[in-house]
């Protein structure tokens, strides 16, 4: 008897098998229990070749797992290079717009300069004009007062306009600072908004990565379970138990039966994992009332010859884009193939028995 470890890889077991393959069981070795010995080697033979079709199935599946979660990372990581991308350009758009508002308001400021020497030049002028006009006044007094009433006019006329033009000024500079408070409040609404789409992004992986981490679990856990076989007395002794009868009807039941095989093997656990690991309940099948389980099957089914699936309108069916996804592996396409036509006729078994219920 070949013990083999669950953990073993697929080259290892083949290496046992090789190993055992090439035992001598003749009659020249083992004498009077060569014929125990060659069934001995027979049996452990196919069990090891058992073990290394599971084998090699978990590091397929395995293999599987890893490039998808790779494949999440790269995305992962592409959507925070994005992200980095936007906040770059969001803050290059408030720089920008800071620098635009300080140049206006250095323009503001650089034309109140020259409007304000402007005044002043026609103060002087003026104050000019005064003084001729006092120098004249002392030969006419009473003209004098006249032009020095017109010279008050005119200065409050020009301290009028100077006030105007300070009010002026300071509604600009308002304007100035409120553009300046908009800018800086619409890139902090730029940054929290890129936050919180940040923190929805983790959260979502963060969910996305324990899903993950609970179908590994399950699948482990459901690996485990096939891997601690019962002892066949278990068996019998359930069976016996359950159907009432004797230990001894039991084995002759047992005796009676065929062992599967490989492929059937094959379909039946496909079937398993779509409804364990996938969630493919009797319940979800029950709604596909229009034949697409059939239809998925047959796409990959016809999948690499002159055959195709399609509706009645002539257009190509495709099955749920499972067809893509397995075309490197004929076998798989057609293990998942049988899977799903094993979903279809218990959804028909299902649907006539409720049928007959309801009558």
């Amino acid at each position: 008897t070949v013990f083999v470890s669950p953990r073993e890889s697929s080259a290892s077991i083949e290496a046992i098998i090789a190993a055992t393959d090439a035992l001598d069981v003749s009659e020249a070795t083992y004498e009077e229990f060569a014929p125990a010995a060659a069934r001995a080697k027979a049996e452990t033979l196919e069990s090891l070749r058992e073990t290394l079709d599971l084998a090699k199935f978990n590091e397929a599946d395995q293999a599987r797992i890893k490039a998808e979660q790779e494949a999440a990372a790269a995305q992962l990581a592409a959507e925070r290079a994005e992200m980095d991308r936007q906040l770059a350009e969001a803050q290059e758009q408030a720089r920008i717009a800071a620098e635009k508002a300080e140049a206006d308001r250095k323009e503001a400021a650089a034309k109140l300069e020259a409007e304000r020497a402007e005044m002043e030049k026609v103060l002087a002028e003026q104050r000019a004009q005064a003084a001729a006009e006092r120098k004249r006044m002392e030969d006419e007094q009473e003209a004098f007062r006249a032009q020095q009433a017109e010279l008050n006019r005119q200065k409050a006329e020009l301290q009028r306009i100077e006030d105007e033009r300070a009010a002026e000024a300071k509604r600009q500079q308002d304007e100035i600072e409120w553009a300046k408070a908009a800018v800086a409040k619409a890139a902090a609404d730029i940054l929290a908004a890129e936050k919180a789409e940040a923190d929805r992004v983790e959260r979502a992986r963060i969910q996305a990565a324990a899903e993950a981490a609970k179908q590994a679990e399950e699948l482990a856990e459901r690996l485990k379970r096939e891997a601690n076989t019962p002892q066949a007395g278990e068996i019998v002794t359930l069976i016996a138990d359950h159907y009432r009868i004797s230990n001894g009807a039991a084995l002759d039941w047992l005796s009676g039966l065929k062992p599967l095989t490989n492929a059937a093997d094959s379909v039946l656990a496909e079937r398993r994992r779509q409804i364990e690991a996938e969630g493919y309940s009797p319940d979800h099948d029950d709604d596909h009332t229009a034949g697409e389980l059939a239809q998925a099957a047959a796409d990959l089914c016809v999948d690499g010859t002159d055959f195709r699936v399609v509706d009645p309108d002539g257009d190509e069916m495709l099955g749920w884009g499972l067809t893509e996804a397995h075309r490197s592996d004929r076998r798989r396409q057609l293990v998942i193939a049988g899977a799903l036509v094993l979903a279809e006729i218990e959804r028909i078994d299902r649907a006539h028995i409720a049928s007959k219920e309801k009558k």
